[in-house]
């Protein structure tokens, strides 16, 4: 019905009927298109509108980048996203929060990590402190990569609690999501990188020993120490009109590979375990590191499905139906 009526909006436009569309109309039109997916069509208002010489104002950036979140072609999407980032640092205009927050999310959602992760630590740089609706699409981001997703989950998760943010339902089951749908990466093991009240996972055949633990700390992708040491400068360039061609997003580093940040955030993390606890080492008894293969086997690292329960209620959270269709699919 909704979309019924876009389109004969959109029409009522497109066949000249209206002499001088205000900025609000099209704001109005890049908005409704954005929540829909319409991107090309978003994207096509929007270079209309600086034709007629009319500004855009911050919610219709916010607009394009919803609407390249919702996608159906993530590639597009992504390339779109770029395209539109580019030109607005170029054209030196310095995004909000909200705007911030958009880009994160159309980055996670098509898949491109490190850029998500880049914004924040750009955020952060410029004075713009990150909100849970930031923590909230970063945990989007998370599951877009089914590698290691569930590692970037629990370090993001780390992070929100470090800033004081409260978890929300919504945070919740995302981190759930990432649970299921995530592997862990390569040889770390989670429990030594969270604050959660773990329960003992199984013991594997080959288990890892904890003597071999540099040599196997790695990252598939994602630029997470930004968030925890942000260093990144966010440089202003031009405006542009938005084509169909295609950009490359930045590197995320130029002085560090991904491999080194990873690591270096993963020493510093159970490094600060060990001074809270008093322990050596944060692993269970058997001294070996063991890494979360299964849906079941992540879940005990958030307290099993209890834990994980019990975790909701200490911050007076109450799981709804989403909560306990993922928990079951996971158990």
């Amino acid at each position: 019905m909704y979309g019924q009526v876009l389109s004969e909006a959109l029409g009522i436009l497109d066949n000249g009927n209206i002499s001088k569309p205000t900025a609000y109309l099209y704001g109005l039109l890049i908005r409704s298109c954005g929540k829909f997916g319409y991107t090309k069509k978003a994207y096509k208002l929007y270079n209309e509108m600086k034709k007629r010489g009319i500004k855009p104002r911050a919610s219709v950036y916010t607009s394009l980048f919803n609407a390249c979140s919702n996608s159906p072609w993530k590639e597009d999407g992504l390339s779109r996203a770029s395209q539109l980032m580019e030109s607005l640092e170029s054209s030196g205009y310095e995004p909000n929060i909200i705007n911030y927050n958009a880009m994160i999310k159309a980055f996670g959602r098509c898949g491109d990590l490190e850029v998500s992760f880049r914004l924040v630590d750009q955020m952060i740089s410029k004075g713009i402190a990150p909100d849970s609706s930031t923590f909230a699409f970063l945990l989007q981001a998370c599951a877009s990569d089914k590698e290691s997703g569930f590692r970037h989950a629990i370090l993001v998760w780390e992070k929100m609690i470090s800033k004081g943010i409260k978890p929300s339902l919504h945070t919740y089951n995302l981190l759930l999501r990432c649970c299921k749908d995530c592997e862990s990466g390569e040889g770390v093991d989670i429990r030594a990188l969270s604050s959660w009240n773990y329960s003992l996972l199984p013991k594997r055949d080959n288990p890892i020993s904890i003597s071999a633990k540099e040599e196997i700390i790695t990252i598939n992708s994602g630029n997470i120490e930004n968030i925890i040491n942000p260093d990144a400068n966010g440089e202003s360039k031009g405006n542009q009109t938005i084509n169909e061609a295609t950009i490359t997003p930045k590197d995320v580093s130029q002085e560090k590979s991904v491999k080194e940040y990873d690591r270096d955030m993963v020493t510093k993390i159970v490094s600060d375990r060990k001074k809270a606890d008093g322990s050596k080492i944060l692993v269970s008894s058997s001294n070996y590191l063991v890494v979360a293969t299964s849906p079941k086997d992540r879940l005990q690292c958030l307290g099993g499905c209890d834990g994980f329960l019990k975790h909701m209620a200490q911050h007076s959270i109450k799981p709804d139906i989403k909560t306990f269709t993922q928990l079951i699919e996971v158990i």
